[in-house]
């Protein structure tokens, strides 16, 4: 059994298998992925990195879910990269790699490397990218727990 861990606003958090259709790293406009992280920390560090200080003027939730087979999950090898994968902001070959896998929908879990921590620290720590379109997805992707988080920046 593997946990991972999610960032949602109050007003998503009850739909856990939701996803924006606004695109990120690896995935374009229109292509809807769902992003975890292997643990809470990198969770939220994720999204305190992308939103900045504006996460303390609102309330959060941590949905943790758990996968009961870890054969379903693939590992994106350091070798195989996209070039400029970490490049802020993200360029398209990360999107057109998420893409390809979304529509190849082979198998629903992706692990792939944080931007956020150096790469020596994959894959132990990751993030791990879910195909909410892969058939039987919440039976695959169990929700656990959903607690409410506060981001408390400053001294």
């Amino acid at each position: 059994m593997l946990t991972y861990y999610r960032m949602m606003s109050e007003k998503y958090h009850r739909e856990p298998f939701s996803s924006s259709l606004s695109g990120g790293r690896w995935n374009p406009k229109a292509y809807p992925m769902i992003y975890t992280g292997s643990s809470a920390a990198l969770a939220d560090l994720e999204y305190l990195c992308i939103r900045g200080t504006a996460t303390a003027l609102e309330t959060w939730y941590v949905v943790i879910y758990e996968i009961l087979e870890s054969e379903l999950i693939g590992t994106l090898e350091k070798q195989s990269l996209p070039k400029n994968w970490d490049m802020l902001p993200h360029n398209k070959a990360t999107q057109d790699f998420g893409k390809l896998w979304l529509i190849e929908n082979s198998f629903p879990f992706l692990k792939v490397p944080s931007t956020r921590l150096h790469l020596s620290f994959y894959p132990e720590e990751h993030n791990l990218l879910v195909n909410p379109g892969f058939p039987g997805i919440p039976d695959l992707l169990k929700v656990v727990d959903v607690r409410k988080f506060v981001y408390k920046l400053g001294n």
